[in-house]
């Protein structure tokens, strides 16, 4: 049931370099590092030719702090941005009428999308079938209006609609999941239900090993019954009973305050706000974090700005264009609220985001053009 976290492939690919790393953590890296450069040559391959400042756009894939930090560490972000490239890749190879190399790139990299980055998948894989239909409509303009209006039309029957199809439950689910795990604490499991402290009660625990617990002073906390998806305040008593040791883990260093969902449609749409900026813009200097989030903040208002003035200098493009704009545009959107949504902690949003911060630099870059293209 994970949607933003799924850790099962990244451990198997570690594990695979280890058969021949020789437990060394730099081979792990340098792999690392070459999945991810791979994805950023695809990137640039594929839309260099609809943007004028190549020379200055491929410096800009190279040295952005999130994607060259997070791209090559030991962690799913190279996975994902490999995947990425490699999925526009595939795309590209489709408009230019190679069907059969088309089809087998986009299986290989939505499989690596689905089971490496899930969020990502969900959203760019059905957006980009926006671009099958322009092809077949000859990237008519006034179809484009009529899809984008159609998509977002439909997200918000998927957060309105009373059956299972409503993404509100799934959403307050996962934010309340990613809270729980931010905020850290003693979870343990009974035979009936999970019990959670919060972390300041630690010395109230007694580990017996790493697998089993036991309480020893009276404790506030609360315990949620097998089954069930509602926790309950309960004051637990000193007790012999062993029980099944889940975590225990101080809160996080950048964890803040969020709309708190609820399975509630209307905190929903009035989270929208605070999840662009979240996403968008903060964490701010005098928000939770260590040092890095000034260069966090920084990366965001450079993007962002580079984003706006572009956006007012903006020049003629071709209709074409308009349709990456419009594929780029709406996946940068359902990603950032996806991720405000859900995330309460800044260092997590920093890498989650790294598909936006890709996007908003490609349409950055589309915009910026100083003359007209007139293909790929």
């Amino acid at each position: 049931n994970e949607l933003l976290n799924d850790n099962r492939l990244i451990i198997k690919f570690n594990s695979v370099i280890h058969l021949f790393s020789n437990n060394n953590v730099y081979m792990h890296s340098m792999i690392h590092s070459f999945f991810s450069f791979t994805g950023i040559v695809l990137i640039y391959l594929v839309f260099k030719n609809i943007i004028e400042n190549k020379k200055i756009f491929w410096i800009i894939l190279i040295i952005l702090p999130s994607i060259s930090f997070w791209g090559t560490s030991v962690l799913k972000e190279s996975l994902m941005i490999f995947s990425i490239g490699l999925f526009c890749f595939g795309w590209y190879k489709f408009y230019k009428t190679k069907y059969l190399v088309s089809s087998i790139i986009l299986i290989f990299s939505i499989l690596l999308l689905v089971f490496n980055k899930p969020y990502v998948g969900i959203v760019i894989i059905p957006i980009s079938l926006l671009f099958m239909i322009g092809y077949f409509f000859n990237w008519n303009v006034m179809v484009a209006r009529v899809t984008l209006a159609s998509v977002l039309v439909g997200f918000v029957l998927l957060i309105i609609v009373p059956n299972k199809l409503n993404i509100t439950n799934r959403l307050s689910f996962r934010q309340q999941e990613m809270i729980d795990l931010s905020k850290g604490g003693v979870v343990y499991l009974n035979d009936s239900a999970l019990c959670k402290f919060d972390y300041d009660f630690v010395s109230n625990f007694e580990k017996i090993n790493d697998t089993l617990i036991k309480i020893n002073s009276n404790t506030e906390g609360q315990y949620k019954l097998f089954g069930t998806k509602e926790y309950k305040n309960y004051n637990f008593e000193p007790s012999t009973i062993i029980c099944q040791h889940y975590s225990s883990s101080p809160p996080s260093n950048s964890y803040f305050e969020s709309q708190v969902i609820g399975n509630s449609k209307l905190n929903l749409l009035k989270s929208v706000p605070f999840a662009f900026v979240n996403v968008l813009i903060r964490p701010f200097p005098w928000d939770h974090g260590g040092i890095l989030k000034i260069f966090s903040f920084l990366q965001n208002i450079l993007i962002f700005m580079f984003i706006i003035v572009n956006l007012f200098k903006r020049l003629l493009i071709n209709d074409l264009e308009k349709w990456i704009l419009l594929i780029l545009t709406l996946s940068s959107l359902f990603i950032i609220l996806l991720i405000g949504w859900t995330t309460p902690v800044f260092g997590a949003i920093t890498r989650y985001k790294i598909p936006v911060d890709l996007f908003l630099i490609i349409i950055g870059f589309i915009l910026l053009k100083s003359k007209q293209h007139d293909n790929v």
